[in-house]
């Protein structure tokens, strides 16, 4: 890996997550870029749409001198080369998604749905629409000061396994990296059992300090038990379990509960 490009904006959430992108990008040994998106409004048409222009300008121009405060705190703050896009709000997903692909690992925040379209177009563009696999980096969490303890939430699946393998060169730098299966019912049989000794197996065979549990499920659900167990780790690696559509992000309680509720980086890849 070479690089890693973090979606910055200058809100205080913004500037969090570009300095947790620092920190993880100093701990692999990586080049940090700043992505900085300079949404356009709708241009006004139709009937009054002259009288609106002036208000269009305004709008646009205090959009352009954001992105500029932001790009200019990723270079001052963080050391990062920048990277400015200027896209339409109906292209966004698609513009970031082709920026994304460059990127070995993209850096974004949570979609959160009722406050920002941009957290939310990037998200899917990232995880859904760019090949690559992404780091998603919550409001709540903290720079990590190392990559050493990582834990797998475990699923014997093909986005499990991708993000595993995408994630290799930081397991194999991780001083221990835990795959943990939960079980929804504490007499149920640990489904994949022999899968996730298998693929402990294939970790370890190519320099990874691999271990294996399975756990019964605690009363607040499977999500919860999995955050619970990641409590003291740095780094929390998962398939991207879901899909996506116009307008709509769809995922499983599980992964929905992991996105809502994580407070550390998660790697994802589907």
């Amino acid at each position: 890996m070479h690089d890693l490009l973090v979606h910055i904006d200058s809100t205080d959430v913004g500037r969090a997550r570009g300095e947790c992108a620092r920190a993880i990008a100093q701990a692999l040994g990586l080049k940090l870029r700043a992505l900085i998106v300079a949404c356009q409004p709708v241009t006004p048409y139709g009937p009054g749409a002259d009288s609106m222009a002036g208000v269009f300008e305004g709008v646009w121009e205090a959009v352009r001198q954001e992105a500029h405060a932001a790009e200019t705190w990723a270079r001052d703050a963080l050391g990062a080369d920048t990277m400015l896009l200027s896209a339409l709000a109906d292209r966004l997903a698609l513009d970031a998604a082709s920026v994304l692909r460059s990127a070995d690992i993209a850096l974004v925040g949570p979609p959160l749905r009722k406050h920002s379209f941009i957290d939310d177009d990037l998200f899917q563009a990232a995880l859904f629409m760019s090949g690559r696999p992404i780091i998603m980096i919550p409001p709540a969490a903290k720079p990590p000061r190392t990559l050493k303890h990582v834990v797998v939430a475990w699923k014997d699946a093909r986005e499990t396994a991708r993000a595993i393998f995408d994630a290799l060169p930081i397991l194999q730098q991780a001083g221990a990296v835990e795959l943990i299966a939960v079980k929804e019912h504490p007499e149920s049989f640990p489904v994949g059992a022999d899968a996730r000794t298998r693929m402990a197996d294939a970790l370890r065979a190519r320099g990874v300090n691999a271990s294996t549990r399975a756990i019964a499920a605690e009363p607040d659900g499977v999500g919860a038990t999995v955050l619970a167990q990641a409590a003291t780790a740095d780094l929390l690696v998962m398939g991207g379990y879901g899909r996506w559509r116009v307008s709509e992000l769809l995922f499983g309680g599980v992964t929905q509960h992991l996105i809502a509720h994580a407070t550390l980086p998660v790697f994802m890849s589907r």
